[in-house]
């Protein structure tokens, strides 16, 4: 039995990834806002994505002058509807990106994926649900169970979201998302979006590394696993 100290320590590092996941589900699925701008500002999302190496002078933006502010955030809007919204942009889904068109086999798997974890798309989206941004929130969402898991000092059950975890990320972005920042590089102007790349790709490895190194030991199948 794994004691309390490393369950709350497990539970306190699965809280933090969900919370970078979250963020950067969000900078995918909508323009940024004042508000999104002072997320990315606060002490602790600049310390986490400091320790990961991230210039988070270029997330920021200037908060000191409303009118700069303003500005700036008209340039993320101009970039964000050229690259995700505007043909000849970056396509931000898994259908596209390994099938050529929108809602192909890929998105269909997704969306199972999800209602298997109790995840269910609202009805009349205009998002898929193989975007990037619901991708990475679904994430957020199993890292979050899994924290919770840690944290109740339920071994068995953390060790089935992260295995529900591992498999999402092994069958459906470890596939693609490298091949989408690599893109978007070479697509992304504003060094806000370069910025933005450069953290989903540093999250990608952690995740990869993870998969690698940390399979978990026969925890409950995806059928189990509360939701």
């Amino acid at each position: 039995m794994t004691n309390e100290p490393i369950l709350l320590e497990k539970s306190m590092a699965a809280k933090g990834k969900s919370l970078l996941y979250r963020i950067l589900a969000s900078l995918y699925l909508r323009e940024a806002t004042a508000e999104t701008l002072q997320i990315l500002s606060s002490k602790e999302v600049v310390e986490t994505l400091d320790g990961l190496g991230v210039d988070t002078g270029k997330l920021s933006g200037p908060a000191d002058n409303n009118e700069r502010q303003k500005r700036f955030l008209d340039e993320l809007a101009e970039e964000y509807t050229a690259l995700f919204i505007l043909p000849g942009g970056v396509s931000p889904y898994e259908s596209v990106r390994l099938k050529g068109l929108l809602c192909q086999d890929p998105e269909w798997k997704v969306r199972e994926f999800y209602k298997r974890f109790g995840v269910v798309m609202r009805e009349g989206s205009s998002i898929f649900s193989d975007h990037i941004g619901m991708e990475l929130d679904f994430l957020s969402y199993l890292v979050d169970k899994e924290a919770a898991a840690w944290g109740a000092k339920d071994e068995e059950v953390a060790h089935g979201w992260q295995e529900a975890r591992q498999e999402f990320f092994s069958e459906h972005m470890n596939k693609w998302v490298n091949g989408f920042t690599d893109e978007l590089d070479k697509c992304a102007f504003h060094p806000f979006y370069r910025e933005v790349s450069a953290l989903t790709r540093k999250l990608m490895e952690i995740e990869s590394t993870e998969l690698s190194t940390e399979r978990p030991e026969d925890g409950p199948s995806a059928e189990t696993s509360p939701v």
